[in-house]
């Protein structure tokens, strides 16, 4: 019976079709190197477009987790961490892989925080960029009595709610008063951590979002893009001097012709 630590070398040998995926019996949370593991390539029913295990996987237990290209992208960065080859550091690196389709800053991580409590992070670091709102120019929304942003024609909240297309989470009027909660292993509001493909607009009229006092909000739009770690600086990669395998999808995809080649 092969296990991880017996694939792990297959792939690190280059005796592994690239083509194939990584299965593992038992929870994705408990493996380590003895877990029982292989190396197979699933095929999809013509008419559902079902992924098909290889034979006697399914009775063993053992499903699908990522592709053998993941892997050896999880095994380069274990590498990276641990600064040696250590089948150890690689399970982290893969257990974590599975578990959050991100990879860690560190060897044996914390998990990351909710994916609600991400994004009410999010909500507050933009919120603490607007700044304070000025009581002697109102809203412009039609009933509300409080003041409006220094380059916004809006309230903190109704320009919260215009940008973002959601209700305003926060009860309190002003980010000074935004209550802060800290988690274990989380040293920022930085979204260092899977946000769970969290959508942004990618483009934005300027109608009713930051104009300059004074000035009517007819220029034109723009498109948005990731903030900078630091305001106007060069942008600083979360992994530090280290650049980060791209992500692939954890699911099979069928190769449909398209112009040019196939996707």
């Amino acid at each position: 019976m092969a296990n991880l630590r017996f694939v792990i070398s297959r792939i690190r040998n280059n005796q592994a079709d690239a083509s194939a995926w990584l299965y593992l019996a038992g929870a994705v949370a408990d493996i380590t190197l003895e877990t029982e593991a292989n190396l197979g390539q699933p095929e999809l029913e013509d008419d559902s477009d079902n992924e098909i295990d290889p034979v006697g996987f399914a009775q063993r237990g053992l499903r699908s987790t990522i592709d053998v290209e993941t892997v050896r992208d999880c095994l380069a960065w274990a590498e990276r961490l641990a600064h040696s080859t250590d089948d150890g550091a690689a399970v982290d690196v893969i257990r974590y892989y599975i578990r959050f389709d991100a990879f860690p800053e560190a060897l044996n991580p914390p998990d990351p925080p909710p994916a609600d409590e991400v994004l009410r992070r999010l909500d507050q670091a933009f919120c603490d960029k607007l700044g304070p709102e000025d009581p002697s120019t109102k809203c412009r929304r039609d009933g509300c009595n409080r003041g409006s942003l220094e380059r916004s024609l809006l309230c903190r909240r109704h320009h919260f709610e215009t940008v973002q297309k959601r209700p305003y989470p926060f009860n309190d009027r002003g980010p000074a008063n935004l209550r802060r909660q800290h988690w274990p292993g989380v040293r920022t509001v930085r979204a260092r951590v899977p946000v769970g493909r969290l959508a942004a607009a990618e483009y934005m009229s300027p109608e009713n979002r930051l104009v300059e006092r004074g000035r009517l909000p007819d220029g034109s739009g723009f498109k948005t893009v990731v903030e900078k770690e630091n305001e106007r600086c060069s942008l600083v990669s979360p992994h530090r001097g280290c650049t980060a395998p791209a992500s692939r999808p954890s699911h099979l995809q069928s190769r449909d012709r398209v112009q040019g080649g196939s996707r």
